[in-house]
């Protein structure tokens, strides 16, 4: 779920969808992280080096396991 949260708010961020704030909430509401927890990871997701498609590249990963599961 975490991972997951991560996904969705960097990309929604970076389309203009989500605030800052919203990007906080989300993992608090959706992912089980505590709101310090999540400050850091937005933090990071957003100060880091991480270009607007990192997060994308887990969900294309997770993807293509589901994928290799199903073969």
């Amino acid at each position: 779920m975490h991972r997951c949260a991560r996904i969705v708010f960097s990309l929604n961020y970076h389309l203009g969808k989500m605030t800052p704030q919203e990007c906080i909430d989300y993992p608090v509401d959706k992912g089980g992280l505590e709101q310090a927890n999540a400050q850091a990871e937005v933090r990071r997701s957003f100060e880091g080096r991480y270009g607007p498609l990192y997060q994308i590249a887990y969900l294309v990963g997770g993807l293509q396991f589901y994928a290799l599961k199903r073969e």
